[in-house]
């Protein structure tokens, strides 16, 4: 564990525990040992990994029978989502809840016998203990092995069920997955189902997809009410800015107080554009808010690299750095300010955090812009900044630092910010170099860091896409293609026409990447960016490559849309033919093509694929047949827009390219 490449794991290297790294050679120790494999999957900002580590992987008494009776492995799901997914889809086969800390034991082989997430130390919670478990596990093993590899098998049978594919579902698929999840709609307490509540971004993304499509459907007013509550509960930090991983209670009042950066970058854009399609300034400030605290708090002051995330926990607690005792909230001494708080964020009380202590909310009608507002929120991180701060896993995660530059540079370009749009190109230039030899991504940036899954791959290219529509530098719009050829190249199923998770074929079974999560999946992902490909004419990707990607899944969609977001939302496109948009100029210091780019950056619409064509650089007209023949006119840029085949007159002016890309919204 000393010398692993995830900080997670670093972390255990001190427990009594003898754990070993994911790999052949624990699996080679289990079978000469002849003992069970013990797997724990967890990760740094997990509240209840630190909980079961404190109780039972640092008890020596605990780590004796583990090391006694079995190969114990550690795993940062982070660093290997794919051994992750493939795991917590066999705690769902068993049966059994899933989630973090992630417990399975494992055959010698890798087959899943049995597992759960976090166990007690002793009976508990209706639970059984985990020394127990460890017991009897390695007694049934002793004795009574063949019954439960005939469970293993089982489990590995339902492992192995691939998508089903079909013919390619119609157009009114976005339609249906958007009636589906309004029907289960509770519009009390915004979201579905009855308990927590989290904020996917990819559901958000089909939403406002629906939304443009249909402005008079069912979609905008849940996501408008669901933006609404994100913005004004427990899941915003109101004081120092950044969203929490979820929120534990229907009412969006109290979060689970781990920060991650895929989150925050993916809410990053759902609000950019929800601000643009909506009008919405206080949209535009969470913008503002939550681009802040990642470049401040979450990146690297010397390289703007991503961290993965802020720890929930604080001096052995889960929320001390965030929430507010009465003593806390008393030492605010300015009067003013401690009775607009208190009004405003509810912090004179009921206690909504355990009994003891209060999560600021901010009331319903409260513009937080207002100055005493702002100044109350600062005095109060002033005083927050004296307290022990959450750990920070410093890891660097390439697709969602992939995430991160997508999102910086869009809303860069939408609200004028170009020192976002700077720091996505310091970003994107260090995730490039890290190339290897045959054009993949690794997974983090640590030196020995596994192969990136697919989603690696798809994120940084459709980073790589933002920032050419943000800046029209030739230089990424020739990165992305290369990047979305040798993806698919090396993910790419040839005989089903998808792709594959991850590199590693050494898994006990190839997943695909279809579930969309608190991540988009890779899938979708992928093939959002090379549906923008295809519409610009990308030389060398295969002409059906992106009908045979979505035909690979089309039972699935037909059969639940709302359950598969990125790939209905990536089908919708499909439909759609795109929307193109190429603006011409004679260089990259044209007048005329700032004020174009800014445009077509503040008018967004599904479906825009954009490439900007410069005279002094022609191998964009080899790479992309939509370039060919645009040209700029006399005064400068010139814009074109079309909607599959058809297209309207150049666009010499920032008004008359917003009324175009208007127009292809549906009416």
């Amino acid at each position: 564990m000393a010398e692993a490449t995830s900080p997670y794991l670093r972390q255990h290297g001190e427990n009594p525990v003898d754990w070993w790294p994911w790999g052949d050679e624990a699996f080679a120790e289990a079978r000469r040992r002849d003992v069970q494999v013990f797997l724990s999957i967890g990760y740094a900002a997990c509240h209840w990994c630190h909980v079961m580590a404190r109780e039972s992987f640092e008890d020596p008494r605990v780590a004796a029978v583990m090391n006694a009776h079995y190969v114990c492995i550690k795993v940062d799901r982070e660093e290997r989502p794919d051994v992750d997914a493939l795991y917590i889809q066999a705690l769902l086969a068993m049966g059994e809840p899933a989630g973090w800390p992630a417990s399975l034991w494992l055959s010698p082989d890798a087959v899943p016998l049995f597992g759960g997430t976090y166990f007690p130390p002793d009976f508990r919670y209706g639970t059984p203990g985990f020394g127990d478990l460890l017991r009897r596990m390695a007694s049934a093993w002793r004795d009574g092995r063949e019954g439960l590899l005939r469970g293993g098998a089982r489990v590995v049978d339902a492992l192995s069920v691939q998508p089903e594919a079909g013919p390619l579902p119609g157009p009114e698929l976005l339609a249906r997955a958007v009636d589906d999840l309004v029907r289960d709609w509770d519009p009390a307490w915004p979201g579905w189902g009855p308990q927590a509540r989290f904020p996917m971004p990819p559901t958000l993304s089909l939403l406002l997809q629906d939304a443009v499509a249909r402005p008079g459907g069912p979609a905008k007013e849940p996501l408008l009410q669901l933006l609404d509550a994100i913005d004004r509960g427990g899941l915003q930090d109101h004081v120092g800015g950044g969203f929490h991983r979820y929120c534990v209670d229907p009412g969006w009042e109290v979060p689970h107080f781990e920060k991650m950066l895929f989150d925050n970058a993916q809410l990053v854009r759902v609000f950019s554009r929800a601000a643009r399609v909506f009008g919405r300034p206080r949209f535009a400030q969470v913008v503002r808010d939550t681009v802040r605290w990642l470049i401040d708090e979450l990146s690297d002051p010397s390289t703007g690299l991503f961290w993965s995330s802020l720890d929930a926990d604080s001096e052995g607690e889960e929320g001390t750095f965030y929430v507010w005792r009465p003593d806390q909230f008393k030492a605010l001494a300015d009067p003013e300010l401690h009775r607009v708080l208190a009004r405003c964020y509810g912090l004179g009380g009921p206690m909504n955090f355990e009994g003891h202590a209060i999560v600021p909310n901010r009331a319903p009608g409260i513009d937080p812009g207002q100055p005493v507002v702002r100044r109350g929120l600062a005095a109060l991180k002033a005083l927050r900044d004296q307290r022990p701060r959450p750990s920070v896993d410093d890891k660097v995660v390439v697709g969602w630092n992939g995430l991160a530059v997508a999102a910086l540079a869009e809303a860069g370009a939408q609200l004028g910010e170009s020192r976002w749009i700077g720091h996505a190109e310091r970003v994107a230039t260090l995730l490039l170099e890290a190339r290897r030899s045959d054009g993949t991504l690794p997974r983090t940036l640590a030196v020995g860091a596994p192969a990136g899954v697919l989603l690696d791959h798809a994120a940084v290219a459709e980073g790589l896409l933002a920032l050419h529509a943000a800046t029209g530098e030739a230089r990424w719009l020739l990165a992305a293609r290369d990047l979305a050829l040798a993806t698919v190249a090396a993910f790419g199923d040839p005989a089903r026409g998808d792709f594959r998770q991850s590199l590693d074929g050494g898994l006990l079974v190839a997943r695909r990447s279809l579930d969309d999560g608190a991540e988009p999946s890779g899938q979708g992902q992928l093939l959002a960016v090379l549906l923008q490909l295809a519409h610009l004419g990308c030389e060398g990707l295969a002409p059906d490559v992106c009908r045979r990607g979505l035909e690979s899944v089309a039972v699935a969609l037909a059969r639940e849309p709302a359950a598969w977001p990125s790939l209905v939302v990536a089908l919708d496109d499909w439909h759609r033919g795109g929307v193109q948009v190429v603006i011409a100029a004679s260089g990259a210091e044209d007048p005329a093509l700032p004020g174009l780019l800014t445009e077509a950056a503040q008018t967004w619409v599904p479906g825009r694929a954009l490439a900007v064509g410069l005279v002094d650089a022609p191998g964009l007209v080899q790479a992309f047949s939509a370039l060919a023949g645009r040209t700029p006119g006399p005064d400068g840029a010139r814009a074109y827009v079309c909607v599959g085949r058809t297209c309207g007159l150049p666009a010499t002016t920032p008004a008359r390219l917003g009324r175009q890309l208007r127009a292809t919204a549906p009416k």
